[in-house]
């Protein structure tokens, strides 16, 4: 029998080969994707710094172009943007005005889907100076002359650029001098002062710059939310007694920025019993009504039509409230003499009408009015002449108010107003056209002014009068009219002194002229605002004195004859037609400006629209803004 041989082999490690092997070979995957996952991390991550570094740089670059195009276009431009490309980066930079004479920006640097924005803040005080204007100049700045942007009483010191413009500017042999210069801060040495003492810069609008506003006048003006007309309209157009709008510049309408005057329309003849009619019989000439003991009983007070002369006086206070007066007739010649408390109304009459030493009442009428001696605390709504002489006042709770539609006359005995507010404009701007339009301030004698505020068409000054413009505000519109040229840089100027003097802002001979300083030397300075005006002085006794902000808006000029010495304090800020060409001549000798901040820090005080002033402390250059601001990236 054959036996059969059986073999034993092993364990089959086939199998576990195949395992280790595909082990193995996964391992091998997961480290070569771990390192192309790596590789592939590092490159987005190389490819990422490099895309933030460009992008950081153009956004960098952005604000660097944003502080050229502040220094280049000045710091009274609107807001705007400006974009650019370095090689294939690109830069998106926001310039926005933040208040306080600093600008905010924003500038966003982007490299395919990488961003980097940067923001810093702009210090804009290089756009405030001593002497501003905005438009081209042709300027000589002669030898003597003295122009001082250093005010050394501050503490620290405070420092503004001495003259701001663009186009030529020539100072001959007049050395450009530092604020540390010797006689920098002395208020009569020679020179031109500054930090820096001259600023070749083209500004934008000046409004922007000296106001807390968006633009002088909105009409046309999509971007302008507040316009300093706004302000003017707001704060001296209403009435603060019972807020009625007196005026205002129509800036839906019209760019001329003309006061238009609202005046009431005259009420008529109210009914009332007989015993309210004075006189009742009797003679009609010469009669006096005395308020405080006669037709106590009436509210309302009715003049006789047959009456001629009426002397009215005493308190019209009736159960707390005025007494209401009526004229009924041509007849009625009245006047007021020591009357208080009473409303009186020229209705139906065309007679002149007399008020001397009376005080807390309101006129509304349509013929003259004489004020004579003291008057204090009123309000006149009158389209006819007003006369005034003596003195008119009023107190800080009552002050005084005249509107009118016509010709202000002060007598040659010389008047003092103080505490009150005169505006005198149109029905209509188009009532304006003419140099024969009579919404002036004509000045017979002396003239003080304290604490008031003051629009006019024009002031008109006798000859050697002396006059003295105090603590208040005035606005003068004279070459404002529809016809009146915008389009030359001579038009006011030439209309003024060649046409006609009656085109003129303000215009006198041989007169005193002290705005803005007192008889013993005090500062108050004075809010002057002319609006495409020139204003006009032939030969000035002793020394002129404008202390405070003499603000031209338009084609604005000032025109001095035979002038000695001129001495102003404060700012001289003229915003000019950007397209035009401004000549500027400072004459060789008796001609000193000087910067005083505690001058500016009252106007901002007195007036809430004016921009406070912000000193140069610090050099105007991309460097020193960014190191002083502390850039920030994101």
């Amino acid at each position: 029998m054959k036996q059969t041989k059986v073999h034993k082999s092993g364990p089959n490690n086939r199998g576990f080969t195949l395992v280790v092997v595909l082990l193995l070979s996964l391992a091998i995957m997961l480290l070569g994707g771990t390192a192309m996952y790596l590789a592939a991390i590092n490159f987005k991550t190389t490819a990422a710094d490099i895309k933030y570094n460009h992008a950081e740089k153009a956004a960098h670059a952005g604000l660097l172009n944003a502080f050229d195009e502040i220094n280049r276009q000045g710091t009274g431009g609107a807001n705007r943007s400006i974009s650019g490309t370095m090689r294939n980066t690109a830069y998106a930079t926001d310039i926005l005005y933040a208040g306080r004479n600093l600008w905010f920006l924003s500038s966003e640097g982007s490299l395919h889907n990488s961003r980097v924005i940067k923001t810093a803040l702009f210090q804009s005080y290089s756009g405030v100076g001593l002497y501003t204007v905005r438009g081209n100049v042709n300027a000589l700045l002669n030898h003597g002359a003295r122009l001082s942007g250093c005010d050394a009483s501050e503490d620290p010191d405070c420092f503004v650029p001495a003259f701001i413009a663009s186009g030529t500017i020539r100072t001959g042999s007049n050395e450009r001098k530092s604020c540390t210069a010797a006689g920098a801060a002395d208020g009569t040495t020679a020179g031109l002062f500054g930090a820096p003492a001259i600023l070749n810069m083209r500004q934008g609008d000046l409004s922007v710059i000296f106001f807390k506003v968006d633009c002088f006048n909105k009409y046309n003006q999509a971007g302008c939310a507040t316009s300093l007309l706004d302000y003017l309209e707001y704060d001296y157009g209403r009435n603060p007694a019972d807020h009625r709008q007196d005026f205002s510049f129509g800036q839906n309408d019209n760019a001329l920025g003309i006061p238009i005057v609202s005046i009431p329309v005259l009420l008529s003849v109210p009914a009332v019993t007989s015993s309210c009619i004075f006189p009742v019989s009797g003679n009609m000439h010469g009669r006096t009504l005395n308020l405080s003991g006669d037709l106590i009983t009436c509210k309302k007070i009715i003049l006789n039509s047959a009456a001629t002369t009426v002397i009215i006086r005493g308190d019209g206070t009736r159960n707390g409230t005025p007494v209401e007066i009526f004229t009924d007739g041509n007849l009625n010649q009245t006047k007021f003499e020591g009357a208080s408390n009473f409303a009186f109304y020229t209705t139906n009459n065309d007679k002149a009408l007399d008020v001397s030493n009376s005080s807390n009442f309101i006129i509304h009428s349509s013929n003259e009015v004489t004020m004579n001696n003291t008057n204090t605390s009123f309000t006149l709504y009158t389209t006819g002449t007003t006369n005034l002489n003596g003195t008119v006042s009023g107190t800080a709770d009552r002050p005084f108010r005249i509107v009118s539609a016509n010709r202000i006359n002060t007598g040659s005995a010389g008047i003092s107003l103080t505490n009150g507010s005169i505006m005198t404009g149109p029905i209509a701007y188009t009532d304006t056209n003419q140099v024969t339009a009579p919404q002036n301030m004509e000045v017979a004698g002396n003239l003080t002014i304290e604490n008031v505020n003051i629009f006019a068409r024009s002031f008109r000054f006798v000859k050697k009068a002396t006059v003295r413009i105090l603590d208040s505000m005035v606005y003068v519109y004279a070459h404002a009219c529809p016809n009146c040229s915008r389009q030359q840089s001579n038009s006011s100027l030439s209309a003024c002194i060649a046409t006609d003097n009656r085109w003129c802002g303000w215009y006198g001979e041989d007169l005193n002229l002290n705005i803005g300083r007192a008889a013993d030397g005090t500062a108050k300075p004075v809010l002057f605002i002319s609006n495409n005006t020139t204003v006009q002085t032939i030969h000035p006794v002793g020394t002129v004195y404008i202390w405070g902000v003499w603000y031209g808006e338009g084609v604005t000029h000032l025109s001095w004859k035979e002038s000695a010495t001129q001495n102003l304090n404060g700012f001289l800020a003229r915003n000019f037609p950007s397209g035009m060409t401004l000549g500027v001549t400072l004459p060789g000798s008796g001609f000193t400006m000087n910067f005083s901040k505690q001058m500016m820090d009252a106007v901002a005080m007195k007036y809430r629209f004016f921009r406070k002033v912000e000193c140069v402390r610090d050099p105007l250059t991309p460097k020193a803004q960014l190191l002083q601001t502390g850039m920030t990236s994101y």
